[in-house]
């Protein structure tokens, strides 16, 4: 949490309960808890309204729209997949068939590596 070991936080603790005492620390834990949150709640007070002023809605309703065209273009793509898989399966053979035919298994490097030896 924040980079805080609970070794590190432990230490705190005893530390601020040797300086305050006891009787006082639960009253600075309710302070600092309630000054804790009104930080966070400033923070997303101002947050909000700089998402308001600067435009940033506009942006994300730019991004669900590209978001909704990418989506209707992938299903355009996966309606004529079939069409293109076959294509693709054909050309994959025919490059296999190509491999094949060319390969010369006594230049074989990998089944044969003592023929590469100096």
């Amino acid at each position: 949490m924040f980079g805080i070991s609970f070794s590190e936080i432990i230490l705190i603790l005893v530390i601020s309960l040797i300086i305050f005492g006891p009787e006082q620390l639960p009253v600075i834990a309710r302070k600092a808890g309630k000054v804790i949150a009104s930080i966070r709640g400033m923070t997303t007070n101002i947050r909000s309204q700089i998402y308001e002023t600067t435009g940033l809605q506009q942006f994300s309703n730019l991004k669900t729209e590209f978001q909704q065209q990418i989506d209707q273009i992938k299903s355009q793509f996966l309606i004529q997949s079939p069409e293109v898989e076959t294509d693709y399966r054909s050309h994959e053979e025919a490059y296999f068939q190509e491999f094949i035919f060319l390969y010369q298994p006594e230049f074989d490097f990998e089944r044969q590596p003592e023929l590469f030896d100096e």
